[in-house]
């Protein structure tokens, strides 16, 4: 199987109201090599920028993470099959609460909209009924082949009572639901394709808030072959990266500007390599400090002049040579190979620079102070 980082694709879809005020996923934002929104007024795509993130942003997607779940590697095809592990995973880390798993379920399964499709007549499938989704998802128990080692428990019919979505809504109406395999169609922006690169893998960013949640929760998803879910995105781009943060409106978060901070690290290249080796949260984390040692924060004084900006743009090229000077020495490993250090690898090859200092149990003294700690995690 091929681990090796690819050419990345992003896009960020945020939760919001339609015009019939019903709930729905809708694209806002995509990365190919820039940052590139939708512009309110016209909903038409604005020219591609550098992104600038806050420092608040950033430290508020640090916070998340540490508190989110992981699910690395899974084999999962369809879209309610990785929403449906997403909301177990997040039942177990506590992030949500059980009787909320219908309701954050129907909330991950909710249409996709994009820019284009205004323009292209509406192609969306027919939005089947929770009881056409219970069938669907009756049977789709997962398995020791297609879960990771943090196994999730057997999935529960929870889609068998009819509920509204929203459960403050005063006509108690149910929400519809996305789900691909429909027989409608949504064109492709070819004009999309031509832009990307050949064999490049998309990471999908859901990020809103919603009423029935008391406390955020996250979730990062690492494929462990991407797969086409073409009811999610508006072209085929096979996805290898979901990343979901729901919370309630009153935690204070932007969920927009969390949003832009994972996607923007996500186009990252060293970030994005990254993500491919991940096992847990802790691996994220450590990318995201990287990312911050060569990023620079401007302070909040007014800037009467281009000019005083030089100097900003001289430190932000003399990061950038230090970062590729790292890059340059780092070998990226394909996840699931075991990487041993430089001076294993030349004992195996026969090397004579082992000594008797290299003896991890000769005494020293001190209390644990020559065993790895790997061995002490262990023990």
């Amino acid at each position: 199987m091929d681990q090796r980082p690819h050419e990345v694709f992003v896009e960020l879809n945020e939760l919001m109201l339609d015009k019939a005020q019903e709930p729905q996923w809708r694209e806002t934002a995509q990365w190919i090599k820039f940052e590139e929104d939708v512009e309110e007024e016209t909903k038409c795509w604005g020219k591609p920028h550098v992104a600038s993130l806050s420092f608040y942003s950033l430290l508020e997607l640090r916070k998340t993470i540490a508190r989110g779940a992981t699910l690395p590697d899974l084999e999962q095809t369809t879209l309610p099959g990785i929403a449906h592990l997403v909301v177990e995973t997040m039942i177990m880390s506590d992030q949500i609460r059980p009787e909320d798993r219908a309701s954050v379920l129907r909330t991950l399964l909710l249409k996709h909209s994009h820019p284009n499709d205004d323009k292209e007549g509406g192609f969306f499938p027919r939005n089947p009924s929770s009881s056409s989704v219970n069938s669907m998802l009756g049977n789709h128990h997962p398995t020791p082949g297609h879960v990771s080692d943090n196994a999730v428990p057997t999935m529960v019919d929870d889609l068998s009572e009819s509920a509204p979505l929203w459960p403050h809504n005063p006509d108690g109406r149910e929400k519809p639901l996305h789900i691909p395999g429909g027989d409608g169609h949504r064109g492709k922006s070819l004009k999309l394709l031509d832009k990307i690169p050949e064999n490049a893998e998309a990471t999908v960013v859901l990020v809103g808030s919603v009423p029935f949640m008391e406390q955020p929760a996250a979730a990062f998803v690492q494929m462990n072959e991407a797969v086409l879910l073409e009811s999610v995105l508006e072209i085929s781009v096979p996805v290898c990266f979901i990343f979901v943060t729901l919370g309630p409106r009153e935690a204070g978060i932007d969920y927009h500007e969390l949003g832009r901070s994972f996607a923007t690290l996500m186009s990252d290249k060293l970030f994005h390599e990254a993500a491919y080796q991940a096992h847990d949260w802790q691996d994220l984390l450590g990318a995201i400090s990287e990312f911050l040692d060569c990023s620079i924060v401007i302070p909040p004084s007014e800037v009467e002049s281009l000019d005083l900006l030089q100097s900003v743009s001289a430190f932000q090229r003399e990061l950038l040579s230090k970062r590729r000077e790292l890059e340059s020495k780092t070998l990226v490993v394909p996840r699931g190979v075991y990487s041993a250090p430089k001076k294993e690898m030349s004992m195996d090859l026969g090397a004579s620079d082992g000594g008797p200092d290299d003896d991890p149990l000769k005494r020293t003294g001190y209390l644990f102070h020559s065993i790895p700690m790997q061995w002490l995690k262990i023990l």
